[in-house]
C-alpha cells in the first residue's frame, strides 16, 4: 500500500503551515506580540444592532434539515442614525 504524506488528512495542515513559513520566510509571533482585539469595539456594536439572538453553532448547521420546525428568525438590523 502507497501510504504518502499528503494524503492522509491529519497531516496535510503541517506540511501546508510549515511549507508557508519557510517558503515565505515569515516568523512565528508570541501571543503578547499579536494584537487579535483592535476591531473588537466595531464589531461589538454592529452585533448590538441585531433584533433576533445569534444562532448557535449547530443551529446554523442543522437549521436546514429541520423544514420549518424551528422559527423563522431573520437578520433584522434596528436603524441606528447618525448623528
Amino acid at each position: 500500500m502507497n501510504k504518502t504524506l499528503i494524503k492522509h488528512p491529519t497531516n496535510t495542515a503541517p506540511v501546508t503551515f510549515l511549507s508557508w513559513k519557510l517558503i515565505k520566510r515569515t516568523r512565528l509571533l508570541k501571543p503578547t506580540e499579536v494584537d487579535l482585539v483592535w476591531e473588537r469595539p466595531t464589531i461589538d456594536n454592529y452585533e448590538l444592532t441585531f433584533m433576533d439572538p445569534p444562532n448557535t453553532f449547530w443551529g446554523e448547521m442543522l437549521g436546514p434539515l429541520r423544514f420549518g420546525r424551528t422559527k423563522k428568525s431573520s437578520d433584522r438590523q434596528m436603524s441606528v442614525s447618525g448623528a
